[in-house]
């Protein structure tokens, strides 16, 4: 009878032990391919090797009761964003696989359209208090925050214990990352929405004055600027020596990063407000000319335009061989990189002004419709996602009684 009731307890103990593992330990998007910042990394290139959807099934969606303009960071399996127009602003945390709160915070503003860098747990973000915020990225408690004179549209980047950003007051910011402490501010000529790209001790950005500058990072001395024709609200893709940016004027520009001189020039149908994508010798742009633009890197020569039904304001992802923004038609887009071919497209109820972030076979983006989504691939019925150890629970379970029989069995017959 001891032999059998010892092996009840072991049989309880090791149920108990693969069911805490399936409690707390989910699949968890890996984090070498993670999207920490705005546009993916410091470049702002817009592109990740991690795996895009090819299908959009919806996974989940967060409802915020409020426009969703703020872009997404996906780190160690939880998405952060912000949310808010005419309402109280909010920074959210939610689980990635889920959609599950993990936690809010209240920035008293009225809106939050910046989106977060996630560095070092912790999560930097502007709204229109005016505030920059740096929060615990894991609790949502605040750890420091940074008063400007006017609203941050930008979206700060993060690096070498500075954080980089732009205001309403027309300048750019360098802070302490730790505490908050100003390190310097450069004074542009207008509305600092644009968000930097930091790149080899430089940083790159545009300014409502309608100019790209290029400021020294240690120290915010302007090493050159450049005169677009019209407000710069894009932000910056450096790659390989080139900076690509677009303009209200209706053009996408391509200059030296080393001394900011024109390399190319390449007019759209319509202002640009969104910030290209750079991958594989293409850079990616939205416009308000209603289209998605494919154009060479190297010479500025398009190679197609995918056509939606309204203004693309939307920033572009590039995941592999595929490319996804959002339109004012409402609805997000998958398309062929290389041949602006539609895979897919989703429908929200309202428009898509937030830029998608793609993290293992997944796209987050949010709506004016209040909402905050997740597509990609369903998984197959009758199997859940999050619950890949159940089979495993199961063959345990099956041997563990296998053996109380046969222990059973031995008990008795010595008995």
């Amino acid at each position: 009878m001891r032999c059998f009731i010892g092996a009840v307890i072991c049989l309880f103990l090791l149920v108990m032990s693969l069911g805490v593992s399936i409690a707390v330990s989910p699949t968890v998007p890996s984090s070498d391919n993670d999207w920490p910042t705005f546009r993916h990394d410091l470049q702002r290139t817009g592109y990740t090797t991690s795996t895009g959807p090819t299908e959009n099934s919806l996974l989940w969606r967060y409802e915020t009761g409020a426009y969703v303009d703020s872009s997404p960071a996906v780190v160690d399996g939880r998405v952060y964003f912000g949310s808010g127009l005419y309402s109280p602003g909010y920074i959210y945390c939610l689980d990635a696989l889920t959609g599950e709160l993990l936690w809010f915070y209240s920035t008293g503003a009225n809106y939050v359209f910046s989106s977060p860098a996630v560095v070092n747990e912790k999560v930097y973000i502007g709204s229109g208090v005016p505030k920059i915020h740096c929060l615990d990225a894991l609790s949502g408690d605040i750890v420091w925050e940074f008063e400007v004179g006017g609203e941050i549209f930008s979206s700060p980047a993060v690096t070498d214990r500075k954080v980089f950003f732009g205001s309403a007051d027309d300048k750019i910011y360098c802070l302490n990352a730790d505490n908050g402490d100003e390190l310097w501010a450069y004074e542009s000529d207008n509305t600092v929405w644009s968000s930097p790209a930091v790149v080899d001790g430089k940083v790159y950005i545009g300014s409502g004055d309608g100019k790209v500058y290029c400021l020294d990072a240690d120290t915010g001395v302007e090493l050159w600027s450049y005169r677009t024709g019209n407000y710069t609200v894009s932000s910056p893709a450096v790659i390989a020596g080139k900076v690509y940016i677009g303009s209200g004027d209706t053009n996408f520009y391509c200059l030296d990063a080393e001394n900011g001189a024109l390399v190319w020039v390449h007019p759209t149908g319509g202002a640009i407000v969104s910030s290209p994508a750079a991958a594989d010798g293409n850079v990616y742009i939205g416009s308000r000319d209603g289209k998605l633009h494919c154009l060479n890197a190297n010479n500025g020569s398009e190679f197609w335009a995918y056509e939606t039904g309204k203004s693309v304001l939307s920033s572009p992802a590039v995941a592999g061989d595929k490319v996804y923004f959002g339109s004012g038609d409402r609805k997000l887009y998958c398309l062929n990189a290389d041949s602006g071919e539609l895979i897919w497209s989703y429908e929200t109820e309202n428009e898509v002004f937030s830029s998608p972030a793609i993290v293992d076979g997944r796209v987050y983006f949010g709506s004016w419709d209040g909402y905050f989504y997740c597509l990609g691939k369903a998984a197959p019925q009758g199997e859940p996602e999050g619950r890949g150890l159940l089979p495993w629970l199961t063959v345990g379970v099956t041997s563990a009684v296998i053996v109380v029989l046969l222990l059973f069995y031995i008990n008795r017959s010595r008995g």
